[in-house]
């Protein structure tokens, strides 16, 4: 097992999980305990502690505690949109204000491909940040906590989407009917599973087809036997994550 981190190669899956929380603490706010991945985001977290906001907007006055959060401000209020959403999808027509931003959304809503692979289970993600976020739910670290049960999550993204089911808010709309939704990952598979009228995904095996990548996987299972969710604690193997992480809480 390499660490990602390191690059240490670890004999057995219990030492890699004991190895990369040893890594996680190292970057730990003194003031918080929150953990980082690297010493970079740590500093730049200490500056929520402080009150001081040296960063003003030279337009509006406005202050800021990051020079990135200034930038981001002056881009998104200051700028014409001709020249803040400078970067089109060619596939949507959808336009975003940096290059990053665009490729994450062609590589995360127009593709399939799932280029980072987790190497404790094989499963399979579309982006860098996001085998981040699953290799800690592996280790245990959740570092997000929910403001009003205290509930915690591997990632941001969860733990925001999680604390809109206490206030109620539901931000996306799907646009084909009046249903809205916590998150846009929730709001995609509603449209998936209800108005996508294609089945593009189609079973070797059996000619059975799906409108969904992910269910076609789930399927395929049936056919090889295969059980790639593995219980670290008993060795019970299952074919489907979700029944995998719901045994694993009964430890």
């Amino acid at each position: 097992f390499p660490c990602q981190l390191c690059g240490k190669v670890i004999k057995s899956s219990h030492t890699y999980k004991r190895h990369r929380t040893a890594h996680l603490s190292e970057y730990k706010c003194p003031s918080c305990d929150k953990v980082f991945q690297d010493r970079s985001k740590l500093l730049a977290h200490k500056v929520a502690h402080s009150d001081s906001r040296p960063h003003v907007c030279t337009e509006c006055g406005k202050q800021y505690k990051l020079a990135s959060h200034l930038k981001s401000h002056m881009s998104r209020s200051h700028l014409p949109e001709s020249d803040r959403l400078a970067f089109t999808c060619e596939i949507c027509g959808k336009r975003f204000s940096a290059k990053g931003n665009l490729t994450t959304h062609v590589q995360t809503t127009h593709s399939d491909s799932k280029p980072y692979v987790c190497d404790l289970c094989g499963k399979g993600v579309k982006t860098k940040q996001a085998l981040q976020f699953h290799l800690n739910s592996h280790n245990g670290v959740k570092q997000f906590s929910c403001g009003i049960c205290f509930m915690s999550f591997t990632s941001r993204s969860s733990m925001a989407s999680h604390t809109r089911r206490h206030t109620g808010e539901k931000p996306y709309p799907c646009k084909q009917c009046s249903k809205t939704f916590t998150s846009s990952s929730a709001r995609s598979s509603h449209r998936q599973h209800v108005h996508a009228t294609s089945r593009q995904h189609v079973c070797p095996h059996c000619s059975k087809s799906f409108k969904v990548l992910r269910d076609l996987k789930v399927h395929l299972s049936i056919h090889t036997g295969e059980k790639p969710y593995v219980c670290d604690t008993c060795g019970k193997a299952f074919r489907v994550a979700a029944n995998f992480y719901a045994h694993r809480k009964t430890h």
